[in-house]
């Protein structure tokens, strides 16, 4: 749901991280007031913390963003920034793969699933994010 507003808006630390190819570590009010829509959506629903890291293709181009999210302001630290460029790293390495050995019917069907398992792994987390409010 907070990836889905984004995309609503056109704007946010995602869109932005996509696009620059630059992490946003986005940990507070000051940092999110950049995206007024965005950050009161995300405060309604409880994060206060973000972190988008682009996932960078071997051409060094953005083909996504891997986001993470805090109950906590300023969540996340720079051990923890490392930690995710490294995940990014992987999930982009894999993907790379993927797609090179595909058929098209299996990118369509891969993309189809993602995009289920994503909503389905939103609501886990607004689900554990209420529970623990």
């Amino acid at each position: 749901m907070a990836d889905q507003q984004q995309y609503d808006d056109g704007e946010g630390p995602c869109l932005e991280a996509m696009s620059s190819g630059v992490v946003v570590n986005a940990g507070d009010d000051d940092a999110l007031k950049r995206w007024e829509r965005y950050r009161d959506h995300v405060r309604e629903a409880g994060i206060h913390s973000i972190l988008s890291v682009p996932l960078q293709g071997v051409d060094r181009r953005s083909v996504g963003a891997l986001n993470l999210y805090s109950e906590r302001p300023n969540a996340f630290a720079v051990a923890d920034v490392h930690r995710a460029e490294s995940c990014a790293r992987d999930a982009t390495r894999g993907l790379a793969l993927w797609l090179r050995t595909a058929s098209e019917a299996e990118v369509y069907e891969g993309v189809e699933r993602a995009v289920i398992t994503r909503a389905l792994v939103e609501q886990a987390m607004g689900t554990l994010m209420a529970q623990h409010r």
